[in-house]
């Protein structure tokens, strides 16, 4: 069974990945690097050499499965010898060899667990926790099959030490390219030049540079640039108000309130944190004309707000949202985009001191609450721009 698979499509950054015949294959770029691009093209050519075999193709989660991977795939097959038909209930792509492909996400792990496959494809990999690399190593191993990692690096995790890490011995059965978004020839420069003047340098590194880089130090260098006196602004009714909410008990249940005025300059003006309080003691001091934005991992705790007549939004929490997060709060402080009342927030701007890397390249869990918030607020604006109350 045969698929033009568009070589000559590849660029100088695929390339090499396309010709290493190592078992665990890492395509590890920039953000628009051509990675998911690449990944069904790998497969089609896999199954052309062992047809009727099974295959896995593995998404951080159901959302991006659905919305990204899995759709690559079927554009790609479409009209070829290898597009068959997909069961939404099974996860199940069924190829006209009698082979299949399951679809699944990392959200789900009971799903990888289980039966021996020929070869996988995992897309996004560096979001994936570390049981997903153990259970597909197992899934391949009676017959010997192969992996490849499609992947922007996140943070110094088990890709980075038990895949690039092993490469870098110089194992054979581990092959690692990295490149960075521009080696793609349809990824506009000036998106990387822009990025590469908003951006923290160390994330653009890693976001756009597709290299893995040991982060460390206070995570927001420069805010304390962007603090002013109380009376140096009067907050706008009519401006967008916004906050960002982290959920809490034991530790503080917190909230960063900003209003972003007509020059897209957002005034973080007021820090709500408190302990030990049930959510309607928070909900009876929220403010109502303010559209939150809130951790995703706890739609009890919104859909409770949300009973108390509050607008609330989910923030992404995965891997990928909280640095998609820290680059949004990055980007206003570089381009001067965002202003801190020093006694409206000060218990923000305390814990902003403390906001630092863990060695895996993670913000630290440690008085982070707040920190939190602002991030929500910063990610939330930038997701719905140009959306007004």
């Amino acid at each position: 069974m045969t698929v033009d698979v568009q070589t000559d499509r590849l660029h100088i950054g695929q390339i090499p990945a396309w010709e290493s015949e190592s078992r665990f294959v890492g395509l590890i770029a920039g953000t628009g690097g051509g990675k998911t691009w690449f990944g069904p093209r790998w497969l089609a050519r896999e199954i052309s050499r062992h047809p009727g075999e099974t295959w896995m193709v593995i998404s951080p989660t159901y959302k991006m499965l659905a919305r990204t991977t899995l759709p690559e795939w079927q554009t790609f097959v479409s009209g070829t010898e290898l597009q068959g038909t997909y069961n939404m209930g099974r996860g199940e792509y069924m190829l006209p060899d009698g082979g299949k492909i399951y679809f699944l996400s990392a959200d789900n792990p009971r799903g990888v667990e289980g039966g021996q496959i020929k070869g996988a494809w995992l897309d996004e990999a560096g979001q994936m926790p570390e049981f997903i690399w153990t259970a597909i190593q197992a899934r391949c191993g009676l017959k010997q099959g192969r992996v490849l990692f499609t992947t922007t690096p996140y943070e110094l995790n088990w890709l980075y030490d038990d895949v690039f890490k092993q490469w870098e011995k110089g194992d054979p059965d581990y092959f690692v390219i990295q490149f960075s978004s521009d080696t793609n020839p349809y990824y506009p420069k000036k998106e990387v030049e822009r990025a590469r003047a908003t951006m923290d340098p160390r994330l653009f590194e890693m976001r756009y540079g597709g290299s893995f880089v040991e982060l460390s130090g206070v995570v927001y260098a420069g805010y304390r640039a962007c603090i002013v006196p109380d009376d140096s602004v009067r907050i706008s009714e009519s401006w967008r108000h916004c906050a960002g909410l982290d959920f809490g008990f034991d530790h503080p249940f917190a909230i960063v309130y900003g209003a972003l005025d007509p020059q897209d300059i957002l005034w973080v003006y007021h820090c709500y944190s408190e302990r030990l309080k049930p959510i309607q003691y928070h909900a009876n001091r929220m403010r109502a004309y303010v559209t939150y934005f809130a951790d995703a991992t706890n739609p009890a705790g919104r859909a409770d707000l949300v009973g108390y007549g509050y607008t609330v939004l989910a923030a992404d929490n995965s891997a990928k949202g909280i640095f998609n997060g820290i680059d949004s709060v990055i980007e206003r402080i570089r381009s001067n985009r965002i202003r801190f009342l020093k006694n409206g927030c000060q218990v923000l701007l305390d814990r902003l001191a403390h906001y630092t890397f863990a060695p895996n390249g993670m913000p630290k869990k440690v008085s982070d609450d707040e920190a939190d918030g602002l991030r929500y607020l910063c990610q939330g604006l930038k997701v719905t721009a140009g959306w007004r109350q």
